[in-house]
């Protein structure tokens, strides 16, 4: 996969952050699921703001390194953010996923 991208979206740095980021939401995904917090529909606001607030603890260490990247990488909890999503097959959440990483 190619992860190269124009600098309007931000540089290097900026990028690894987010991917970064990115991996600190879906490992913390992991490791709910594997002290048995499955993601259901009852389950998937709570699991949500979980991972969103493990994904900004960490960008907001990013600020030691560089002061801009944790104000432009972090998000708030919005479930309505996540209706799409969570009403679409995983085949159009994959493509929607891959759209969205050649878009950026």
């Amino acid at each position: 996969m190619d992860f190269e991208f124009s600098d309007e979206f931000g540089d290097d740095l900026h990028h690894a952050a987010y991917y970064a980021g990115l991996m600190v939401h879906e490992a913390t995904h992991g490791m709910l699921l594997a002290r048995g917090f499955d993601y259901t529909e009852e389950t998937r606001i709570q699991t949500e703001r979980i991972c969103i607030a493990e994904e900004n603890r960490f960008l907001a260490r990013l600020g030691g390194v560089r002061a801009d990247l944790a104000d432009s990488l972090r998000t708030e909890f919005n479930a309505d953010d996540w209706m799409e999503s969570w009403n679409m097959s995983s085949a159009d959440e994959v493509k929607r996923l891959l759209k969205r990483v050649f878009e950026k």
